[in-house]
Parts: C-alpha cells; structure tokens; sequence
C-alpha cells in the first residue's frame, strides 16, 4: 500500500480512486479461502495495486502477503466500480475503489491447514458454510460471481 501512503500524504484525506484486487482461492474441495481481519471479520485476500504492476501480480502478491500461500493461474470474474463502492474510512480518509475480481484454484505452496481451529488468522470454509461475520464484500463476491466458481 505504499503507492495510496504516498498519496496520502500529499492529498490528506481528499477522495482516492485506488485499484484493488480481489481473490477467490478455492482449494481441491471447493473450499474458499477466508482470513480473518482485525474487526474479526473474514475476508477474502484484498490487496491495493502498485505502481508498474499488473492486476494479476497484485493479486498474486496479495494473496501470498495476506495468507503465506503462493497461487498461479488466475480467472477474471469480474470488476466492481462506481459510487456505491466508495468508502470513508474511520480516520477521514475517502476512496473509490476499483475492485478487480480474480478466482484461483491453482494453489502452488498451501498451508499446512490440518489441525487449525477457527480462531486461526486463515482457513477454508464450504460455501455453505461461511462464518456469520463474513465481510460485506467476500458476501458480493460469492453472491455475484459463485456460479462462475464451478
């Protein structure tokens, strides 16, 4: 986030446009891959895009600095923008976001993951099964595109 810091320096908190990437890791079971953020919330891995990176290299470097798993290929789901995606964080800072939505099930260095419980910082859940305090975004994600996953 070293790119929208800069920024933010320099504009305080006037509005940003920011490009974000967001990824749906499955694992072999159909299992998403969620962490857990520090509102206690689970997410998917989201990442801001720096400068001369690609949106696929975003992805990828967010996924392997938010959860320690290097993934390969990658599928466009798809793109959220607009008005309804801006947002006004707790400290004044105001973004609109660019979302670019990815699917992965080219997992390449998994976790070891057996024996985890739920209050782990990471972990796999069936679609059916998600945590009750799953983000509002994860949810649009599934709810959008979750056809497309199969």
């Amino acid at each position: 986030m070293r790119y929208i810091e800069n920024l933010r320096g320099k504009v305080g908190h006037e509005p940003l446009l920011a490009v974000k990437t967001s990824l749906v890791v499955l694992d072999k079971e159909g299992s998403i891959l969620l962490k857990k953020g520090e509102d206690g919330s689970w997410s998917l891995p989201v990442n801001f895009m720096e400068l001369a990176e690609t949106t696929e290299e975003a992805g990828r470097r967010g996924v392997k600095e938010e959860t320690g798993i290097e993934i390969g290929e990658l599928s466009l789901l798809g793109i959220f923008s607009g008005e309804k995606y801006f947002q006004e964080m707790p400290n004044g800072d105001q973004l609109y976001s660019l979302t670019i939505n990815y699917c992965s099930r080219d997992i390449r260095t998994p976790l070891p993951l057996e024996g985890r419980d739920r209050s782990s910082e990471i972990d796999f859940f069936a679609l059916d099964q998600l945590p009750s305090s799953t983000s509002l975004h994860t949810k649009k994600v599934i709810h959008h595109y979750g056809a497309s996953f199969y």
